[in-house]
C-alpha cells in the first residue's frame, strides 16, 4: 500500500521558518498515527524535473524542523497567503 503524502504549502517569513508551527507540528504527528506523510514546503521549493521538494519535517525527538527531499504530495493544503498580488 502506498503511503498517502499532503504537504502543506506556505509563504516563508523574513525572520523565521513560517506562521502556525503549532498547527503543523499537530498535523504532522496525526498524520503519523494514520499512515500519512505530512510536510511543510515553500511554493519555490519544488524541483519539478525531479518530482521533489524540499520540504520541512517536525523532528520530534529533537524538537526541531528538519529539512529533507521528499517527492512531490499527492495532496496539497495551501496555507501560503499573499498580502497583495505583487507579492505573489
Amino acid at each position: 500500500m502506498n503511503k498517502i503524502i499532503l504537504g502543506i504549502m506556505v509563504c516563508p517569513l523574513k525572520k523565521g521558518l513560517f506562521h502556525e508551527k503549532g498547527f503543523y507540528q499537530f498535523l504532522q504527528q496525526y498524520g503519523q498515527k494514520h499512515h500519512v506523510t505530512v510536510y511543510v514546503f515553500y511554493p519555490d521549493h519544488v524541483d519539478w524535473k525531479k518530482n521533489l521538494v524540499k520540504a520541512f519535517q517536525y523532528h520530534t525527538k529533537h524538537k526541531k524542523w528538519v529539512i529533507k527531499q521528499l517527492p512531490l504530495p499527492q495532496f496539497i493544503y495551501n496555507r501560503c497567503f499573499y498580502s497583495s498580488s505583487k507579492t505573489y
